[in-house]
């Protein structure tokens, strides 16, 4: 992506605010950012190039789990976004 991504703002669930970005060309989202925790974002892998440069540190949102995503049992779990 060259240009800016475009934004919009919703409330978590904890009634936070997080900012969604996206590409403004095709749509694909980019990476996620968060209010109350400016220097913690999320970017989505598929955005990457080469998502492989990359390792998960930790899993959000583990209640919504998948039965068949497997998951590295060695990841910090939080069954919602800590904090």
């Amino acid at each position: 992506m060259k240009d800016e991504a475009w934004t919009w703002r919703v409330t978590a669930d904890s009634g936070n605010d997080k900012i969604h970005a996206f590409c403004p060309k095709c749509g694909t989202p980019v990476y996620l950012s968060f209010v109350a925790i400016p220097e913690l974002f999320t970017v989505t892998a598929a955005s990457l190039d080469d998502p492989g440069l990359f390792v998960p540190q930790a899993l959000t949102y583990a209640i919504r789990a998948q039965s068949w995503d497997r998951i590295d049992p060695a990841l910090p779990a939080f069954e919602r976004m800590p904090g």
